[in-house]
């Protein structure tokens, strides 16, 4: 049981190296990696509860926050943001697996509007009078 407890417990804390894997564009990085942002495991349903459960004491799953962020690399600034709740990952999983795509869109998104909004900022700078 106490075995059991400690196993639960190291499936929901962020690693060390909370990095999971990160893709790289010519001026652009996303990076994903674990996060500490709370969970929403729903007691109401007690199939995924022990879904979850089973899936960590078992087979050695992971259960958290998932944290995507879009870097600009040539200003070093990070241009969009989102977090994923209650993923679970297992051991070997690739990220297509547990990864969702549409959190994947919103966060280009709100990167592509980023860039407009900072191109915005300078065009005065380029207009010619």
């Amino acid at each position: 049981m106490f075995d059991d407890a400690k196993r639960i417990q190291i499936a929901l804390i962020p690693q060390q190296n909370p990095l999971l894997f990160s893709r790289r564009t010519r001026h652009f990085k996303l990076v994903v990696e674990e996060s500490d942002e709370d969970n929403w495991l729903d007691e109401s349903n007690p199939d995924e509860v022990r879904r979850v459960l089973d899936a960590i004491i078992n087979q050695g799953a992971r259960f958290g926050a998932v944290r995507l962020v879009v870097i600009n690399d040539t200003l070093e600034l990070i241009t969009g943001y989102s977090v994923m709740t209650d993923v679970l990952r297992l051991p070997g999983d690739p990220p297509r697996r547990w990864f969702d795509r549409d959190v994947l869109r919103d966060v280009c998104y709100a990167a592509r509007q980023e860039v407009l909004s900072v191109m915005n900022t300078y065009s005065a700078f380029t207009k010619k009078s």
